[in-house]
């Protein structure tokens, strides 16, 4: 079974194109998502987050995400070291996951899979692209923030151009390209790959 990993920019569009991976027939672990669920159910992890950002970064047992977003993302030796306290929990799931599953291939839909390191970790590579004021505007309209926000979000994100020289396969997701037919190419690949 290959592990495909699929990643883009913020706003890229990187979950519709898991989205239709999974209308293929591709199982599909968002590692955002489960990030997330991390953050509170494991135990372990919670404990090294409150060892490393202090006691208030949790209450009534539930991560204040805001908190920890404020703290991390102006300072990057401290997001590298949440980075690596959540990155391998992470990847346990996803292998978890992948040990209950029956297709050619599986994919980890994830923010930053090559900032992670987990990109060497997969198969194939999919790295999904639109301009730059394309994904802002639709950032912020996903997630009722600003501009300024979302730019900070991005300072941390590899460019298009990295993601790019990276992957395996590009989508380009800027409004006038059709993905169905993009990633129907890729999923015919990825089958015979397998």
């Amino acid at each position: 079974m290959l592990y495909v990993g699929l990643t883009g920019g913020i706003g890229s569009g990187k979950t519709l194109a898991g989205k239709i991976l999974s209308a293929f027939g591709a199982p599909v672990f968002n590692a955002d998502d489960e990030t997330k669920k991390c953050y509170n159910s494991d135990d372990a992890l919670r404990a090294k987050l409150t060892a490393l950002l202090g006691d208030g970064i949790y209450h009534n047992g539930r991560l204040q995400r805001s908190a920890m977003a404020a703290a991390i993302f102006t300072d990057a030796q401290l997001l590298a070291q949440v980075n690596a306290l959540v990155h391998p929990v992470v990847m346990e799931r996803f292998r978890q996951f992948a040990g209950t599953q029956q297709a050619p291939y599986i994919v980890m839909e994830a923010a930053i899979l090559f900032e992670s390191g987990i990109g060497r970790q997969m198969h194939k590579t999919i790295t999904v692209e639109a301009p730059e004021a394309i994904r802002i505007q639709r950032a912020m309209a996903r997630d009722s923030t600003d501009e300024a926000t979302v730019c900070r979000r991005m300072q941390h994100q590899w460019t298009d151009e990295q993601r790019a020289a990276a992957a395996d396969f590009i989508v380009v997701n800027d409004g006038r390209q059709a993905l169905l037919p993009q990633l129907q190419a890729i999923d015919q690949q990825l089958r015979i790959t397998n």
